[in-house]
């Protein structure tokens, strides 16, 4: 029932590298897995989502069908679920995510719901104590960044009733116009990537935040930077684009909109170059390369 596509990563309590920490993202956000009949049961989110109301209320049933097949950990407000336990919950027969206004009676949802939140997201990718957004915004062993500085493996997170709460991960921050990061969202209903702008407003109620007890981002920076790529160009019909590497590659690519939904993968071996169809037109795009060696980059493809 359940299709695993995932880099393996390490479950040491330590801290460790700025690439372990990307690792660990893409193993909640590149996850497959086919909910049962078990996993979208209606009865509990009846039962437990008796405070939904109004527009709200559309969220007393699961956020997902049986039988379709889904990527990313599913999104559970108070969940902490990496891509491993969230697979074996999901096995055992435990609902798949869940919305916030499902717990307003509910309370912590670790024992009956499979999926995780944004801070359960990111503690895990940091291998950090699990913690809060708000005890995220306020942790005095975390450095505040500019967001000038910003590298791959910071946080952005935002802590106030004027603002809300959220907790997101960097995972490439070469232009602010184009920042790639991941999340756990319950506008999509679990873990993905996405390409922000934070020079637009709403970001200005985010702080940057650093773990230091991570690897130094330059040297993991110069690993990933082996990566390369010599052109992005537009072919065929003008939905089709062909990519070139410096060097050969072998690995695999895969292919992300916006929000997160795969529109390709492929497996390359000494490969100069591959092609793919858009399915659009006027969106930014994500391109994520992990090569053999475990060394993962992503580059941003705006599809003009």
């Amino acid at each position: 029932m359940f299709i695993i596509f995932l880099f393996l990563t390490s479950v040491s309590l330590y801290a460790f590298s700025i690439d372990s920490v990307i690792t660990r993202s893409d193993s909640c956000v590149l996850v497959e897995w086919t909910p049962d009949s078990n996993n979208t049961s209606a009865a509990w989110y009846l039962n437990n989502g008796l405070q939904c109301t109004g527009t709200d209320s559309i969220y007393r049933k699961c956020d997902f069908s049986p039988g379709l097949t889904y990527h990313g950990v599913a999104y559970s407000y108070g969940g902490e679920d990496p891509w491993y336990i969230f697979r074996d919950k999901l096995e055992q027969g435990f609902p798949a995510g869940s919305h916030q206004c499902h717990y307003n009676s509910y309370g912590d949802p670790s024992d009956t719901i499979a999926g995780t939140d944004c801070s359960g997201f990111l503690s895990f990718a940091w291998n950090y104590p699990r913690s809060s957004t708000s005890m995220l915004y306020s942790d005095s062993n975390l450095q505040t960044v500019p967001f000038s500085h910003l590298q791959p493996g910071d946080a952005l997170v935002m802590a106030s009733s004027g603002c809300g709460y959220h907790a997101v991960l960097v995972i490439e921050s070469e232009s602010l116009s184009e920042t790639v990061i991941a999340e756990a969202s319950s506008s999509v209903f679990g873990c993905r990537e996405r390409v922000v702008d934070l020079n637009q407003q709403y970001w200005n109620c985010y702080k940057a935040l650093r773990y230091p007890g991570l690897t130094s981002i330059k040297k993991e920076k110069q690993q990933t930077d082996k990566i390369q790529l010599t052109s992005i160009k537009r072919s065929g019909n003008g939905k089709n684009y062909r990519i070139s590497f410096s060097s050969p590659f072998s690995g695999s690519a895969g292919i992300y909109n916006a929000i997160g939904k795969s529109i390709c993968r492929k497996d390359l071996e000494s490969a100069n170059s591959f092609t793919f169809s858009s399915t659009g037109s006027g969106t930014v795009s994500i391109l994520k390369l992990v090569s053999k060696k475990g060394v993962t980059r992503s580059f941003v493809i705006p599809f003009l």
